[in-house]
């Protein structure tokens, strides 16, 4: 209970989407590349390393010398492949795509979903990062989803980071009785995870949070006023959400795509640089830049507002 098959001649939608994926890949000259199922657990430690109940939910395995996981996320896979097979001295520029199932362990049984992403690795520059993101946004117009929104954020480089956590830990500090236990964690770790928090407390109590685009070097902000230029040249509307942030190990430029559905948000998938998580997960850093989106979301979607889609 919990995981799927995908059968494309008996479920025509599933078709659709890979497809349509496949094809995106090759408009933009992405690469597939495939990673394992299984991974070593250390590889996980350190990509949760901030977020330590994550690995509950992971599933495991003993091997001989060591411990093994299932596939629970793609980016440690992706990063560890690149580092690992030395890509970088073979190319200046890498465009990646990848997919497939991730497999949890939830509250009651297992939680299987498929997920595909694409990251840069290289030389590049804003307007290879506004082409990521014009991709997938276009990906999803032309499934019908048009009341999706694009929020878009920059939290800086660590230095910028370090001195904006330190100024949201003294705002938040006289308040943590008024915020959710997960939240009264983040401030003695990743204290940028307390916007990823859903409880509405502390949301409300967040919107009055110094933003983090004030405590950008110069370097951040040209950054981010060229990718906003950029997204306005390709006609690709967003929302400018200082108090967004993504997971651990993101860096400059943050996004988030959000389609809501009933009075519920759903977060499609979320995209930012990951030189930070390169560095803790292979000890060395390298430029990249992806994005990961959540295909089994879209197509629950896609059924629920029963959108027709063209083959």
């Amino acid at each position: 209970e919990g995981v799927e098959d995908i059968v494309a001649e008996a479920d025509l939608l599933w078709a659709v989407l890979l497809r349509r994926i496949g094809k995106l890949s090759r408009t933009y000259g992405f690469e597939r590349v495939e990673v394992p199922l299984l991974e070593d657990m250390r590889l996980y430690e350190q990509f949760y390393k901030s977020s330590p109940k994550e690995l509950s939910k992971l599933i495991s395995a003993q091997l001989p010398g060591k411990i093994a996981c299932v596939r629970g996320d793609f980016l440690p896979s992706v990063l560890r492949a690149y580092y690992q097979h030395k890509v970088y001295e073979k190319s200046p520029l890498s465009k990646w795509s990848y997919g497939g199932f991730t497999l949890r362990q939830g509250h009651e049984a297992l939680v299987s979903e498929y997920k595909f992403g694409f990251e840069v690795f290289g030389a590049f520059n804003h307007l290879t990062e506004a082409q990521v993101i014009g991709g997938v946004w276009e990906f999803l117009q032309n499934l019908g989803l048009k009341d999706v929104t694009l929020e878009i954020n920059h939290i800086g480089q660590e230095d910028c980071q370090a001195a904006y956590g330190q100024t949201l830990f003294d705002f938040l500090h006289g308040k943590k009785y008024q915020l959710c236990d997960d939240c009264n964690e983040h401030l003695t770790g990743r204290i940028l995870n307390v916007f990823r928090c859903d409880n509405i407390d502390c949301q409300a109590l967040l919107s009055e949070a110094p933003a983090v685009l004030d405590f950008l070097d110069e370097e951040s902000r040209k950054h981010f006023t060229n990718i906003l230029e950029a997204l306005d040249e390709l006609g690709i509307p967003y929302q400018l959400n200082p108090l967004y942030a993504g997971s651990d190990g993101h860096s400059r430029t943050n996004l988030a795509i959000k389609y809501k559905y009933k009075n519920e948000t759903f977060i499609l998938g979320e995209g930012g640089y990951h030189e930070g998580l390169m560095q803790r997960l292979c000890g060395k850093s390298h430029c990249c830049f992806g994005f990961v989106s959540n295909l089994s979301k879209i197509k629950f979607l896609i059924e629920a507002n029963k959108t027709t889609v063209s083959k």
